[in-house]
């Protein structure tokens, strides 16, 4: 993986540096090295990332169904401490703690557009805690 597909991954999956860091049990020096290219990304770090992104699909689904089910409101969080705090539970990727907030909101947002636009289901976006 180049750095620049790296970056745009990282991005794109709503994870910081610090995120990146944390997900690989190294320092933010090191996640930028890995960023710029400086150091080769590790093959676990890379299929932690693609584990991040099949749980963004899997929470966009789930969140899908609870509105259908339920109706209008799609729950999300702040931070991350929230998050974690609120749903222990939830798969750390790599060697992070616990589950990231980034990944959480993109979900949350691309459900809420899916339902509007596909299903013409208003869905709103609100914050926990």
């Amino acid at each position: 993986m180049t750095s620049a597909e790296l970056s745009c991954l990282v991005l794109a999956l709503g994870l910081s540096k610090a995120d990146l860091a944390e997900i690989g049990g190294v320092t933010d020096r090191q996640a930028r090295r890995w960023m710029t290219g400086a150091s080769p990304v590790p093959a676990d770090v890379v299929e932690a990332l693609a584990l991040v992104n099949a749980d963004i699909k899997t929470l966009i689904t789930a969140n899908m169904a609870n509105v259908e089910k339920r109706g209008g409101v799609i729950r999300t969080y702040r931070t991350t401490a929230d998050l974690r705090a609120a749903l222990p539970e939830l798969a750390g990727r790599g060697l992070a703690a616990g589950a990231f907030v980034g990944p959480h909101q993109i979900a949350a947002l691309a459900a809420q557009q899916s339902l509007e636009a596909d299903l013409g289901i208003e869905a709103e976006i609100q914050f926990d805690r």
